[in-house]
């Protein structure tokens, strides 16, 4: 099974990897690593989260004329209903025959000054590293150090991998 993964991010290569291995345990999986010129913000919010994950899935697919292409982004999302924010991931796959699925993995709140900065335009890497003086030199990224190390950015995009999942393996039980 041929897997595109629209990114330049290694921890979102390994996600797919770990999520994919888990539920295709017994077919061989070959996944490459696609860059693309795509039009993404650097820091999607809102609705530009989903939108990119598409697009990312979508022009990885086509390009490399895989299985699957897969798409993930992170950004911050407001929690309808409320004023909160939630740093979220969310994944898209698409096949040869243009059907997608989306799913999202955990989503958690940035402490104040942080998400100000974040949506004030600021990355939250640059934002989380700058007002928490904290380096991320393994990149497990600011949910390792606001959960004390319980969950890092690499569980947290395998989640949203899986729940995108959900739709082709209850296809495949039928």
């Amino acid at each position: 099974m041929k897997i595109a993964v629209a990114t330049e991010n290694p921890i979102k290569t390994r996600a797919v990897e770990i999520a994919l291995s888990e539920a295709f345990d017994r077919e061989q999986i070959a996944i490459e690593r696609i860059t693309l010129d795509l039009d993404v913000p650097e820091q999607p919010m809102g609705e530009a989260i989903a939108a990119g994950a598409m697009e990312r899935a979508v022009a990885a697919q086509s390009y490399a004329n895989a299985d699957f292409g897969i798409g993930i982004e992170a950004g911050l999302m407001q929690v309808p209903g409320t004023s909160r924010w939630l740093s979220v991931q969310i994944c898209v796959i698409s096949d040869r025959a243009g059907k997608t699925s989306m799913g999202m993995g955990p989503g958690y709140e940035l402490p104040p000054s942080t998400l100000e900065a974040v949506l004030a335009g600021e990355s939250l890497r640059d934002a989380f590293e700058r007002l928490l003086h904290q380096d991320d030199p393994e990149r497990r990224g600011a949910v390792y150090y606001l959960s004390n190390g319980l969950i890092d950015r690499t569980e947290l995009t395998v989640q949203g991998v899986r729940m995108a999942l959900i739709p082709w393996l209850g296809q495949r039980a039928r």
